[in-house]
């Protein structure tokens, strides 16, 4: 599928596909194996729940990862905390201020990451 520079349009088309989002925003979650095992629990969702991982990663570690530029993330992030509009969003990151976040556990020592991950893709 050819996708558009502009950045709503291009989200409006996968969302076609996917039902699930998972934007990286922070180059910490960018290393091989974390997108790996991400990509390996988005593989085992069902066909009518799949998802998809929005990141700045030009690796190839499977279809499961859409590369958008960092100015792309912003904007969809930027969207996303204006108007909250679906809970198919999921935005991982390790220094969101605005919000608490998931990632906050394993800061504190309460899930490990793989936890983290089945976390957020359950």
């Amino acid at each position: 599928m050819t996708y558009t520079n502009n950045i709503i349009s291009t989200l409006q088309q996968i969302t076609e596909q996917y039902n699930l989002f998972f934007i990286i925003t922070d180059k910490y979650f960018l290393s091989d194996s974390f997108m790996e095992q991400l990509s390996n629990l988005l593989i085992l969702r069902t066909e009518e729940d799949k998802g998809i991982i929005l990141a700045d990663y030009s690796e190839d570690v499977g279809k499961l990862i859409f590369n958008i530029t960092e100015e792309n993330i912003e904007e969809i992030r930027r969207i996303y905390y204006m108007y909250e509009f679906t809970d198919n969003f999921f935005i991982i990151s390790k220094n969101d201020v605005n919000y608490g976040s998931l990632y906050n556990f394993v800061k504190a020592g309460i899930l490990d990451m793989d936890e983290y991950l089945k976390a957020i893709v359950d």
